[in-house]
């Protein structure tokens, strides 16, 4: 299998996700430290810190999808390896859907959803055991709606 990937969206969309995680933290620490040195801007540190601490959710849910391994393009690839070379796949292509199979019989859309946790099936329904750590990260991937 052919497998070709846009490098440079994904170093564009890693690079602003570092930025937000970085930038949202230095809000976060300039909106506790500023009132501490100057008293004119203690009624700004609330908004700063609500800035701040959006940003960093932000930055973190990117982080999350673009930065953190294994990739969502590095799981498929290592998924699909045993394809022979009739196939190709694209990964980020300029199409609605992130991953593109293209097999000799047509043409197949991949989304692909990291799911790590522990995964049980009772009475037809799946469940997913919840930890502290899963809802928060739960918490912050829904209040964090980021156009892609």
């Amino acid at each position: 299998m052919r497998t070709y990937i846009d490098h440079d969206k994904v170093n564009a969309r890693a690079t602003l996700a570092n930025a937000a995680s970085v930038g949202g933290l230095l809000l976060l620490l300039g909106s506790v430290l500023a009132p501490a040195f100057w008293q004119s801007v203690a009624p700004f540190a609330l908004v700063l810190l609500l800035v701040g601490g959006v940003i960093s959710m932000v930055g973190i849910y990117l982080a999350n999808r673009w930065v953190r391994r294994p990739r969502p393009e590095e799981s498929l690839d290592k998924a699909l390896k045993s394809f022979d070379d009739s196939y190709r796949l694209y990964h980020y292509p300029a199409l609605p859907c992130d991953h593109v199979l293209l097999t000799p019989s047509g043409v197949v859309g991949l989304e692909v959803v990291n799911l790590a946790g522990r995964f049980t099936y009772r009475d037809r329904r799946w469940k997913e055991a919840m930890t502290i750590g899963r809802a928060l990260r739960y918490l912050v991937e829904s209040l964090v709606v980021v156009p892609v």
